[in-house]
């Protein structure tokens, strides 16, 4: 196999980000999955604040925030009513 040397930014990215896994839950995020994440439930988290993770869709062209604990978060006093992280 011959490389150049130079990977592309998804490569690069796939490398060094942590990736999850999401599940949808309601009718809104299946329909964001097969829409806008092209159907891969694989995401990038940009952010993990402890009780919430701020995904980036593998294909980049969808970004959201998931709660990952119930209780207390940015999204009031439950759990996450859109997605589910399998991971």
């Amino acid at each position: 196999m011959i490389t150049t040397g130079r990977g592309s930014k998804l490569e690069s990215e796939m490398n060094t980000k942590r990736t999850v896994t999401v599940k949808p839950l309601s009718a809104k995020a299946k329909n964001r999955l097969a829409n806008s994440m092209d159907g891969n439930p694989v995401c990038f988290v940009e952010q993990d604040t402890g009780g919430e993770l701020f995904l980036a869709s593998a294909n980049r062209k969808y970004f959201f925030w998931v709660a990952t604990r119930e209780g207390t978060n940015r999204f009031g006093d439950k759990s996450d009513s859109n997605w589910e992280v399998v991971e």
